[in-house]
């Protein structure tokens, strides 16, 4: 997943789990601004990716192989294994 980043020299010398900087999340589609909003894109609080092979979501969802089916299974194996599951101890 590429991350569009206001400060990427920052963001690339920190782990991704510890940057406080805003980073772009995933796109929903290829609609404007990737579909978060209508806005003019100098308007938005969080800069996206402009490129045209950028990563979204309504692209995961139609691609069986993406990472986003993985977890779905992953997620379906634990719902069906007992042992996997937390009973909040």
């Amino acid at each position: 997943m590429r991350l569009v980043c206001a400060m990427w020299k920052i963001c690339t010398q920190r782990a991704v789990t510890t940057h406080r900087f805003p980073c772009s999340p995933m796109q929903w589609d290829h609609t404007t601004n990737a579909g978060f909003s209508a806005a003019p894109k100098e308007k938005l609080y969080v800069k996206q990716d402009e490129a045209t092979d950028r990563p979204t979501v309504e692209a995961q969802m139609a691609d069986p192989d993406s990472l986003c089916h993985e977890i779905q299974k992953l997620i379906g194996i634990r719902q069906a294994h007992s042992a996997l599951q937390s009973r909040g101890d």
